[in-house]
């Protein structure tokens, strides 16, 4: 079961991010800090990260420590935004970023391609949704 480790400072929308990664089958590690991140990251193993980089600068600053140690860089990021980020989005691949509001089905998705791009075991065969005319 992949873990995923989530940074979010909104309860509402953490708990129901929670909730939907658990019942899809994903290990949840829930950090309320930077340096918890960190401790979590840095002493587990973690298939990928979701974080809210706002309020600043804790998710900019945890990015930026990933992506300075080699060991955390590989780990692929969902960053959940609402507004463009501006220098933040220079750590993120592109595509690596939701905006809110978003389907859970898409964060689901995205998860997925991104721990298979990164060779992490995810739950399923990674499928690419259906597209209907009208939906992002």
């Amino acid at each position: 079961m992949p873990t995923v480790m989530l940074l979010e400072k909104n309860r509402l929308l953490h708990t129901a991010i929670t909730a939907f990664l658990m019942q899809r089958g994903y290990h949840v590690r829930e950090a309320t800090s930077v340096r918890s991140a960190l401790d979590i990251l840095q002493g587990e193993s973690v298939q990928a990260v979701l974080l809210d980089p706002y309020p600043a600068p804790d998710g900019e600053t945890l990015l930026r420590r990933m992506r300075s140690q080699p060991d955390l860089a590989r780990i692929p990021v969902v960053a959940m935004i609402e507004v463009d980020c501006g220098e933040m989005l220079d750590y993120l691949d592109p595509g690596d970023h939701l905006h809110i509001p978003f389907e859970m089905q898409h964060l689901d998705w995205l998860l997925k391609k991104l721990m298979a791009q990164a060779n992490v075991a995810a739950l399923d065969t990674f499928r690419l949704p259906s597209c209907r005319e009208g939906e992002h």
